[in-house]
């Protein structure tokens, strides 16, 4: 488990938690509002807290490479960028893109 200081690092504004065997982030993560560019490729992350939709000033979303990650919620049209694998999920809807 992430530890859940990292949550309260507002100033923060790049977190990479790529190659990690973290399996869930605190719901708090979502209170990161100077966050930009967020990393989880390579996780073992089964999903996505649905809090990610409150980082205002994350910019990309980077969730290649997660084999455990199964969906993920929507967040409107929050990011410039979300990288996703290719092959991992058909639809983008839920991301709110279109």
């Amino acid at each position: 488990m992430l530890p859940r200081q990292v949550a309260h690092q507002l100033s923060l504004e790049i977190l990479i938690l790529s190659k990690t065997n973290l399996k869930e982030l605190p719901v708090d993560i979502g209170n990161l509002s100077s966050l930009e560019e967020f990393s989880l490729g390579n996780a073992l992350l089964e999903m996505l807290p649905c809090s990610l939709g409150h980082l205002s000033s994350l910019k990309k979303l980077w969730v290649c490479d997660c084999p455990e990650l199964k969906s993920l919620p929507s967040y409107g049209t929050k990011f410039l960028r979300v990288h996703l694998p290719p092959d991992k999920f058909v639809s983008l809807d839920g991301l709110g893109l279109w």
